[in-house]
């Protein structure tokens, strides 16, 4: 079995950055050898809430769910389950 390197990326909303909280809201991951590139997003609005009330937590799922049309080989972008 060949090891491939893989890197990856956490997606965090920071509503306040002064007080150093954050909730993640996602995961992008990349292996040039293995030809993957993907991200999964998930805006859980209650521990945003928790942490800011205020916040706009619509545009914070609208962000999360914006990805590029197509993935590296013209295939589509699997669904985000719960965005």
């Amino acid at each position: 079995m060949t090891r491939m390197p893989f890197q990856y990326v956490v997606l965090r909303c920071v509503p306040r950055v002064d007080r150093e909280e954050f909730v993640n809201v996602g995961v992008v991951v990349y292996c040039q050898q293995a030809e993957v590139l993907e991200a999964r997003c998930h805006v859980d609005a209650d521990r945003i809430a928790a942490l800011s009330p205020d916040l706009d937590v619509p545009s914070r799922r609208s962000a999360a769910a914006t990805r590029p049309p197509a993935r590296p080989g013209g295939r589509r972008w699997a669904p985000a389950s719960g965005s």
